[in-house]
């Protein structure tokens, strides 16, 4: 089985496994963050000058880095990087390539520390939306689901004043995330101070 067959069978597995147990709840962590992170991931890879196989490995564990949801919110890496293992133990990946992607899942456990650039891609292409136009939109998509889980909404300046934290405080870690990215983050911050000042 070639690699964008292996990709294609993974990710048909686990759009089935999450359509079926993520908890409805989860307006931010769903299939669209899923395969959004898949593709940035290798992206990434690709820009970082990474070989096929590691790319593929990257695609692999951007499929299933957050199916551990399925089992619990909080510290769910540990159970997506089960979920990752048993499905390539039964598909026939090797031992190597197995471990690799176990470690780029438990990666981009909060807060980030990456060991090397495999890890770093991985964990840029976790938070890569707080760079892009797409950011207001899906960072209410995490607040509705935070909402959820605290039984209490936000104000829109709590909101705003922590995204303007988490963004000020985060970095990126490749080179290629930097450049595609920074700009945009500073646009954000932008964004979110001028919708405190209208309150």
């Amino acid at each position: 089985m070639g690699r964008q067959d292996r990709i294609d069978k993974a990710l048909r597995h686990v759009r089935l496994l999450l359509a079926k147990k993520l908890p409805k709840e989860m307006h931010y962590h769903d299939i669209k963050h899923t395969l959004d992170v898949y593709t940035v991931a290798m992206r990434y890879g690709r820009m970082e000058k990474l070989g096929s196989d590691d790319v593929e490995l990257l695609g692999i564990a951007g499929i299933f880095h957050d199916t551990g949801y399925i089992y619990r919110y909080e510290k769910n890496e540990p159970e997506g990087a089960m979920v990752a293992e048993s499905y390539m133990r039964k598909e026939g990946f090797r031992e190597e390539e197995i471990r690799k992607v176990k470690a780029l899942i438990m990666a981009t456990q909060m807060p980030q520390r990456p060991r090397g650039l495999m890890q770093q891609i991985m964990c840029d292409a976790d938070l890569d939306s707080l760079g892009r136009d797409d950011f207001i939109r899906r960072g209410n998509m995490l607040r509705k689901e935070l909402e959820g889980r605290r039984k209490k909404p936000f104000s829109e300046d709590e909101w705003n004043s922590i995204q303007i934290d988490f963004i000020k405080s985060h970095k990126y870690f490749t080179k290629s995330a930097r450049k595609l990215r920074n700009a945009g983050k500073r646009r954000n911050i932008a964004r979110l101070r001028q919708m405190l000042k209208k309150r």
